[in-house]
């Protein structure tokens, strides 16, 4: 057999041998929604972020966003329901309003650095003011974000941190 022939068998065209590939047909990323109660694993493929704001909707708008990262989503109402998750181990990313119900957010990232050091934390507020973003940044935020466009602020954020973060092939998630 000469070179050319190995070389044509070999280098064949890429498209055909996608088309035959079952993983490559199916949509890319693959979304299984996050089940409340159920156990995630430490080595899960998947990047867990928490979105803590007392307001539903503005918790469903984000959840929105984020989904399309092909990530899980933990929706807590108030500080204190975040830090008695039983997944805050596994969380990446923290996404919190400041003015929360009872623990406002800077309160929340205090409490993180010491429970989950390695946690990326944002904040966003819809009345920003100087001292509070100092503090904020001060307290080791990831970034602080003020309204109205938080929406995509954070999607925009999280993506970046997610894609910075993301383990050598084959290595597990810390």
């Amino acid at each position: 057999m000469g070179a050319t022939t190995a070389c044509k068998r070999v280098c064949r065209s890429p498209r055909s041998s996608l088309r035959s590939d079952p993983l490559v047909t199916r949509p890319w990323p693959l979304f299984t929604p996050f089940r409340e109660g159920a156990p995630i694993s430490v080595h899960s493929a998947r990047s867990i972020v928490a979105v803590v704001d007392g307001d539903a909707a503005v918790r469903a708008q984000l959840r929105a966003q984020l989904k399309t990262l092909g990530i899980v989503i933990l929706e807590f109402e108030s500080a204190d329901a975040c830090l008695a998750s039983a997944e805050l181990p596994q969380m990446r990313c923290v996404v919190s309003e400041v003015s929360l119900p009872g623990t406002s957010g800077v309160e929340l990232l205090r409490r993180l650095r010491l429970q989950a050091p390695s946690v990326q934390v944002i904040l966003y507020t819809r009345e920003a003011d100087v001292p509070t973003a100092v503090a904020a940044m001060r307290e080791g935020a990831t970034d602080f974000i003020e309204k109205p466009a938080i929406i995509t602020t954070v999607f925009r954020r999280v993506s970046q941190l997610l894609k910075n973060e993301r383990p050598e092939s084959g290595a597990a998630l810390p």
